[in-house]
């Protein structure tokens, strides 16, 4: 009885160490993942720094042609990365820097008439101007300063 008590309590022990290296790693992964994008998205505005008027100048985006295209398929990237940030500290990822992160959403909209203007025609897509969701966290007000609204 007792080397049985032995074997599962090392057995127990070993599995909680490869569960949390294995979560360690998961997190890791995330992590890079996170940085990746980002490091992308900031490869977008070193080849072309034009287009940062549009998300830190307060810029109006272009209402037509392919200056708008190229504003508009920025936005949405920035949106899709933002999303994935908030999916990952929902997760329990950056939960050191979530602050940070929660800072920057809300300062990317309020510097970005292009931004708030695709996560509004976002949600007349998919909908989402419910209490978790980055429009009611981060854009509902600073997008109304440029009387831009979701609702």
């Amino acid at each position: 009885m007792g080397l049985l008590a032995v074997t599962i309590a090392v057995t127990l022990g070993a599995a909680i160490t490869q569960l949390s290296s294995l979560n360690s790693g998961l997190d890791s992964s995330a992590a890079a993942a996170v940085y990746s994008q980002q490091q992308e998205i900031d490869e977008i505005f070193v080849e072309r720094p034009e287009y940062l008027t549009y998300f830190e100048e307060g810029t109006p985006p272009p209402s037509s042609g392919d200056e708008a295209s190229r504003v508009r398929a920025i936005s949405y990237r920035l949106l899709d990365h933002f999303e994935h940030v908030r999916y990952q500290i929902d997760a329990g990822l950056f939960e050191e820097t979530e602050t940070t992160w929660n800072e920057y959403f809300g300062s990317s909209f309020e510097d970005s008439p292009a931004l708030c203007a695709a996560l509004v025609e976002a949600i007349k897509e998919y909908d989402g101007t419910g209490g978790d969701t980055l429009w009611a966290e981060h854009a509902k007000e600073p997008c109304g300063a440029y009387g831009i609204h979701a609702d």
